[in-house]
């Protein structure tokens, strides 16, 4: 098979393939039919169709057959007009230009001379989205440092003409006339490129059965992959560095012992599991002191994922609209973000929903028609010194228990008098620790989710079912069958993580011994658990407590006794229309 695409795979090499009478006539035949025209054509060979006539009494007849029945000038005949059909479309698209090493020249109808357009580049394909809009082309290049770039270029971009094409081309190193018609020529030169097309996305995450990441897409064999496609400029940190092994050496294996570090790592494999299990989007925090190790967590997480010079690490500091974009770039991924101090008070509460809620606002274009808002699903990892209830507090607002439920907080102190670290793996001392880890997650990185994402297209179906008895277990060993649905439903999102951890452990990715994932999960929602005091509904708890308080620091003296006789009538102050006693001034 090698030695055959070695054959075929020459640029420009026509193939015609001739097929007995009879096939086609079923599914199977139609299907093998369909599959090796594509195989051809993905080796960006020329294909084309001579169909055989049927014999006598409409029988079958083959190639060879059809030789000895018509006569060798018959069948000739017949090849002919195949390659003068072939011809007659090639030369169409291709009217007026030449191309050659030395680059794109347009070819003028009166003279015959050749006008520079570009120098050399390819089209690969015609790629449009899934849902069969927004066309483009599929450019190859090769940068003057040697290197090879392909990129998109949107078919919308070329309504102008060429300048927005010529931009781009050499921004990437291409060289262009800069004479308007000229990049108008070569602008129209790409539009009549025909190649083979494929489906791209704007959107990183799950799409059917396919992974599509910024620089690669994994799918499982047989698949037909699908490319990213998105904004020009939007910087994306998905980048790999440095081998799997190396990562679990420097990074995987010295989080164990540690129940942060390795919740931390566990909740970056969560992400693509959600839509596999059905789960919502959502997140935690972890909140304590500066300086005992909260943002190292985030780096270790985001480790996992991705990397380069500013880690896989967000900043809380941008604009809820901002924050989308960077959200759905997330999307079945995780979101870093570090210190919450850095929004503003009125817009932390109003963004934790949106995050979890996995959906942006509305907005209309220039044109007043809706704008498709951006869509996620995605879990979130959070720093800070303070929480989001005394964020909140301090503009006067309340947290809601739904908001509590969706941003899940977790004292990030272990309670070891080590910070964050409860091992530290023979370091002199916590911020030593802290320095190693940070060290390895600049030099080792975005290796781990590659791995889980390869095994996990392989076996999306036996991993969701299998999660949801591990969930079921989880949920019974270690959730009080009095708790409510909140906290139900907050512990789930930690049974996903400990399967996640679990799941990334059981394929050698992590370094970890089995259990130690859930091990981590169970310590951090005890944490959440003992912080929130109570595993009774949210709203309601924070309802007595205030009742409580408001008795134990007031006890009778707001309260005034109603007498009422024939005669009299006493109205307090406190009594309110409807004959309510309000219990506060």
């Amino acid at each position: 098979m090698d030695d055959l695409k070695e054959r075929i795979a020459r640029e420009g090499r026509l193939i015609i393939v001739a097929f007995a009478s009879d096939t086609g006539k079923d599914a199977e035949s139609k299907g093998a039919r369909a599959a090796l025209v594509k195989f051809f054509k993905k080796h960006k060979a020329k294909v084309s169709i001579l169909e055989v006539p049927a014999g006598p009494f409409e029988s079958r007849q083959d190639f060879g057959q059809w030789i000895a029945a018509a006569g060798a000038e018959a069948v000739w005949a017949a090849v002919q007009k195949v390659l003068d059909s072939t011809s007659t479309s090639t030369s169409a698209s291709m009217r007026g230009y030449a191309v050659s090493e030395d680059g794109i020249y347009s070819i003028s109808p009166k003279d015959g001379n050749a006008t520079f357009l570009a120098s050399t580049f390819k089209v690969l394909a015609a790629t449009r989205e899934l849902d069969g809009r927004n066309w483009g082309r599929l450019l190859e290049i090769c940068t003057p440092a040697g290197g090879v770039r392909k990129f998109i270029i949107p078919m919308f971009e070329l309504a102008a003409g060429g300048t927005a094409l010529a931009e781009v081309l050499l921004g990437l190193g291409v060289r262009v006339n800069p004479n308007n018609a000229a990049k108008d020529r070569l602008a129209l030169w790409i539009q009549l490129q025909a190649p083979e097309s494929i489906f791209v996305t704007s959107r990183v995450g799950w799409h059917s059965k396919s992974f599509v990441l910024p620089e690669q897409t994994i799918a499982p064999p047989g698949v037909d992959p699908i490319l990213y496609q998105g904004s020009r400029g939007v910087a994306h940190r998905y980048y790999p560095k440095g081998r799997l092994e190396e990562w679990i050496e420097h990074i995987g294996r010295r989080c164990i012992g540690n129940s942060r570090l390795v919740f931390a790592v566990a909740l970056a494999f969560v992400g693509s599991l959600l839509r596999l299990v059905e789960q919502e989007s959502g997140g935690f925090h972890l909140q304590g002191l500066s300086s005992i190790g909260k943002t190292t967590l985030l780096r270790v997480a985001g480790s996992v994922l991705g990397g380069g010079e500013k880690g896989f690490i967000q900043s809380w500091r941008a604009t809820s609209n901002g924050l989308e974009a960077v959200s759905e770039l997330h999307n079945d991924s995780l979101l870093c973000l570090d210190e919450l101090g850095q929004v503003a008070p009125e817009e932390a509460g109003r963004v934790a929903y949106m995050l979890a809620n996995g959906q942006g606002k509305t907005r209309m274009t220039r044109e007043i028609r809706i704008r498709p808002s951006m869509e996620w699903r995605l879990v979130f990892l959070s720093t800070g010194e303070i929480s989001l209830a005394d964020h909140m507090m301090t503009v006067g607002r309340q947290v809601h228990a739904g908001q509590e439920v969706r941003i899940i907080f977790i004292a990030a102190d272990a309670s070891k008098g080590m910070g964050c670290f409860e091992d530290l793996h023979g370091a002199a001392s916590p911020d030593q620790f802290a320095n190693q880890l940070n060290s390895a997650t600049q030099a080792y990185y975005g290796t781990p989710s590659i791995a889980f994402l390869q095994r996990l297209v392989l076996e999306r179906d036996r991993v969701a079912e299998a999660a949801s008895g591990f969930i079921k277990k989880f949920l019974e060993t270690d959730v009080s069958q009095r708790a409510s649905g909140e906290v139900f439903r907050a512990a789930r999102r930690f049974a996903l993580v400990a399967l996640a951890g679990e799941y990334a452990s059981s394929l050698g990715i992590t370094g970890w011994p089995e259990g130690e994932a859930t091990k981590a999960s169970v310590t951090c929602f005890k944490a959440w658990l003992d912080r929130r005091g109570t595993v009774g509904a949210g709203d309601i708890e924070a309802a007595i407590a205030q009742v409580r308080l408001f008795l134990t620091l007031h006890g009778g003296s707001r309260f005034e006794t109603i007498c009422q006789d024939d005669d009299t009538k006493v109205r307090p102050p406190d009594l309110v229309r409807g004959g309510l006693v309000r219990v506060g001034r």
